[in-house]
Parts: structure tokens; C-alpha cells; sequence
């Protein structure tokens, strides 16, 4: 009995044998598999320094440099749009202290002068010491009877003879002017034969015309257009109430508008309140819109938006 029992031991401990080494063959053959895989599929290593010394010329010769394209031109139709506004001061001439102060203001304001004020010779010294645009601030009659227009002023019983003289003897009296605009005539304005009898005045002195539109019917603008003279319009009317706040909510107004449509007019005049307002406009003034001379503005008339 004791043989058997040592036979069945040894083949007990051969049969375990044997699987020790299927099983270690079997692991050592999928771990050969595992590595011959990840070597077949691995990425190429290389040092940092040759790296660094191939990548520019791999760089160049994968992606070559793209050739550098000229800049366009900067053109008025390329250049970036501002918005613009000229402000007109009227009524020159009468008001020497106030009328002095705004000509000394470091703003392109343009000014107007009445031909025979006290002051007009002067502030237009002055006036083109400083560089600034004139112009002739012409006298037209008024629809109320009861404004007196001044001196060199235009009314519906002229002639063309009498309106050329008059017109003549207010331009001999502003020189340097390099336009027009009315004073008062809310009803001169309002005729378009008395306008075109002025207009084509304006038109062989090669001159511009600034329509104040005193009146919602004047036809002066249009007529302008019509004969081909250079012209624009007010838009805004600064100082009709002599209160600076309200003339610094009107100038609010005047670039507003500005921005909008691209470029405005305001017309204001010699009083303290205007002086007081545009005094803190220089402090606080729009960096987005840029003051300008009527001139300026005239000849540049392509509006922004």
C-alpha cells in the first residue's frame, strides 16, 4: 500500500511542475506580444538638443513662411470716419469784451462779423491773427417790421442793381471773408427771386453761403444747390435762451447730432452764457467728434453714417 501512495505524489508534483511552466511560457509570450506592439507603434524619440536644432528647418519645410503682403493705402474712403461739427459765432462786431474772450479761445470756432459794427475792424485783426474762418454776417430783412437788421442789410425793394452794390459795399467792409451768412432775414430768405438774385452774387465771388435758416421756409439752400454755389445749413441754434446750462445742453445737442449723421452746424453768438459753456467744453469735451472750421467743413461735406 505505502508504493502507491509515493507514485501518486510524484506525478502530483509533476503535473504542477508542468503547469508552472505553461504558465510562465504563456506570460513571457504575451508580455513579447505587449512589447513587440508598443514598439511597433511607439514615436520616434529624439534628444531636446537635436530637437531644438532640426525644428526650424522642419518648421520651414513643412510650413514655409507666408510672403509679407504690402499694407493698402490709407485713403479718405479707407481712412477711419470721425464724427465733425463747426460752430459759427454771429453777430460779431458789437460785443467787444465777450467778442474778444471767444476769439481767444483755444477752439476752431469760426466767426461772422456785421459789416459796420464798432468793433468789426478790430476783432477781424484779431480774428486773423488767430487764424479763423470769416465771414461776412449779411444783414437781410426780417419778417417782423420791428427788427432793424442794421446797416449794408438786404430787403425785397432792391433791384439787382441795389442788392450787388449793397452786397459789394458789405464785402469791401469784412475783407478776408470766404462766405456768407444771413443775418435775421427770415423774409428775404423766404423769396427765391431776391435769393437768386443774391446767390448768383455769391456764386461769381466764388464764395460759400451759410443758410442760418432763420426761417422753416427759407429757400436759400436749395436755391444754392440749384446754381451749384457751395452750402450747407444750421442745425442747431446754441444760445437762443442766455442760460448757460441750457446752452451747454444745446451744444450736447450739436455733437449728438454730429455723431448721428456724421457732421453738423451750430450757430451761437457773443454772450456770456455761450462763453461760460464752451469754457467748460474744453475741459469736458467729446474725444468722439472734432471741432472744425466752417471751411473745413464745407469743402468735406461726406458725412459718416
Amino acid at each position: 500500500m505505502p508504493q502507491p501512495k509515493k507514485k501518486r505524489r510524484r506525478h502530483g508534483k509533476k503535473k504542477r511542475s508542468h503547469l508552472r511552466i505553461w504558465s510562465i511560457t504563456i506570460t513571457l509570450a504575451l508580455l513579447g506580444l505587449a512589447i513587440a506592439y508598443a514598439m511597433h507603434h511607439r514615436q520616434p524619440v529624439t534628444t531636446l538638443s537635436t530637437t531644438a536644432k532640426q525644428a526650424p528647418a522642419l518648421i520651414k519645410k513643412i510650413m514655409p513662411p507666408p510672403r509679407p503682403q504690402p499694407l493698402p493705402p490709407v485713403t479718405a474712403e479707407t481712412a477711419p470716419a470721425k464724427a465733425r461739427f463747426a460752430l459759427v459765432i454771429d453777430d460779431m462786431g458789437y460785443h467787444k469784451k465777450v467778442g474778444d474772450a471767444l476769439l481767444d479761445l483755444p477752439l476752431n470756432l469760426s466767426f461772422a462779423f456785421l459789416p459796420f459794427a464798432p468793433h468789426t475792424k478790430s476783432q477781424l485783426r484779431h480774428a486773423k491773427a488767430r487764424s479763423r474762418d470769416i465771414l461776412l454776417h449779411l444783414p437781410m430783412e426780417a419778417t417782423d417790421k420791428k427788427w432793424d437788421p442794421g446797416q449794408g442789410a438786404l430787403f425785397l425793394s432792391m433791384d439787382r442793381t441795389t442788392i450787388r452794390r449793397t452786397v459789394s459795399q458789405d464785402l469791401a467792409a469784412i475783407p478776408g471773408a470766404i462766405g456768407i451768412n444771413n443775418h435775421m432775414g427770415s423774409r428775404f430768405t423766404e423769396n427765391e427771386p431776391a435769393m437768386r438774385d443774391f446767390l448768383g452774387i455769391v456764386k461769381q465771388r466764388n464764395l460759400f453761403f451759410l443758410d442760418s435758416q432763420t426761417s422753416p421756409h427759407s429757400v436759400g439752400y436749395q436755391i444754392a444747390r440749384q446754381l451749384g454755389v457751395l452750402t450747407m445749413h444750421r442745425n442747431v441754434f446754441l444760445d437762443n435762451q442766455q442760460v448757460k446750462e441750457q446752452v451747454k445742453k444745446q451744444l450736447a445737442a450739436l455733437t449728438f447730432l454730429a455723431k448721428k449723421q456724421g457732421i453738423a452746424i451750430g450757430i451761437a453768438h457773443p454772450h456770456q452764457a455761450t462763453l461760460d459753456a464752451l469754457r467748460d467744453f474744453l475741459q469736458y469735451q467729446d474725444k468722439t467728434v472734432t471741432l472744425v472750421s466752417i471751411n473745413s467743413l464745407m469743402h468735406n461735406q461726406e458725412k459718416t453714417k
